[in-house]
């Protein structure tokens, strides 16, 4: 099936996202064993260790969720690396409350949308094919605005801004090289 295709090429990011979110605000990363190489506006660059393999990522929070009275966890968009897998510029979302599985959701940046897909609360992008066009949106835009419905049938929008993107990718890419 389609889910489980997504589910196995995503693992290290579920687990990853895991992590952070069952970590208390700001220990998130520590008690991942993930390394802060640096903060580029409302972006970190990290590093870690995923069974044995070096992963580095990008890092950001949503600077809006709406509708702003809806309570959730933690939010994490990321773009990964996983040289040992050949995996580059991996995009995934982590939404801080169960989404409604298998449902199309929509990545806005600057008005050019693309088609996401969710299980549980991680979003990835429907075409792995469009990763990269995702990827370059981000480098080129302002804002991305992710629309989901929630488990409950709430529909939300997470607003990350992409200032200080383009440094933390390539900071995350430079350590992973």
């Amino acid at each position: 099936m389609m889910l489980t295709r997504f589910l196995r090429r995503f693992a290290p990011a579920i687990a990853l996202a895991g992590a952070m979110i069952a970590a208390p605000s700001g220990g998130a990363h520590a008690q991942s064993g993930a390394t802060l190489l640096g903060t580029f506006n409302d972006w970190g660059a990290y590093s870690a260790s995923a069974n044995g393999s070096r992963v580095c990522y990008a890092l950001s929070q949503p600077q809006r969720r709406l509708p702003e009275e809806l309570r959730r966890g933690a939010g994490y968009l990321f773009v990964s690396f996983r040289p040992a897998e050949n995996v580059r510029n991996e995009v995934a979302v982590v939404m801080g409350f169960p989404t409604r599985d298998g449902q199309d959701a929509v990545a806005n940046v600057d008005g050019t949308r693309f088609t996401m897909v969710t299980s549980g609360e991680n979003v990835w992008i429907k075409d792995p094919s469009d990763e990269g066009r995702l990827v370059d949106a981000f480098l080129a835009g302002s804002e991305l605005r992710l629309e989901v419905v929630s488990g409950r049938g709430n529909e939300t929008t997470d607003v990350y801004s992409l200032l200080g993107f383009t440094a933390a990718l390539r900071r995350a890419r430079e350590e992973c090289s």
